[in-house]
């Protein structure tokens, strides 16, 4: 609801409010955890959590993996 269902980085938009709840559009996008779990991150701390679009998401991770190789 913070984000009216865009992503935090295009603006795109990815889900729709139905019948009171949030509901993704098929293949738009998905949550990100800003700490990873894997880091130790809340995954259910709303504040843990953000609104992206599939590319723009698959961008982040992409530069995270590369950050943890060391390629960056």
């Amino acid at each position: 609801a913070r984000q009216d269902g865009r992503c935090a980085v295009t603006g795109e938009r990815v889900a729709d409010l139905k019948g009171g709840r949030w509901v993704m559009r098929p293949g738009k996008g998905g949550v990100h955890h800003i700490v990873p779990l894997s880091q130790g991150g809340d995954p259910s701390d709303p504040s843990n959590l953000v609104l992206l679009s599939t590319s723009a998401h698959n961008l982040i991770d992409a530069e995270n993996r590369r950050k943890r190789r060391g390629t960056v």
